[in-house]
């Protein structure tokens, strides 16, 4: 999560301080690769270490549903 972080904050510094394309470019290609290690890979490997994975579904709606309310 905080490779993630860094990544998409490196990125917009990068966005906001470049005067190029290829600047513009490069910050893309950081948010791209960081981004790939954000949620979706960290629920999904909350759930695998899970003793009883079947579980995980429930309470992660619980979760949601507690975040939306």
């Amino acid at each position: 999560m905080a490779f993630c972080g860094i990544g998409v904050f490196l990125a917009m510094a990068l966005v906001n301080w470049a005067s190029t394309t290829q600047g513009t470019a490069a910050a893309f290609g950081i948010y791209a690769f960081a981004y790939s290690f954000g949620p979706t890979v960290i629920i999904d490997s909350i759930r695998t270490s899970m003793w009883h994975q079947e579980v995980f579904g429930s309470a992660y709606a619980i979760k949601i549903t507690t975040n939306n309310a």
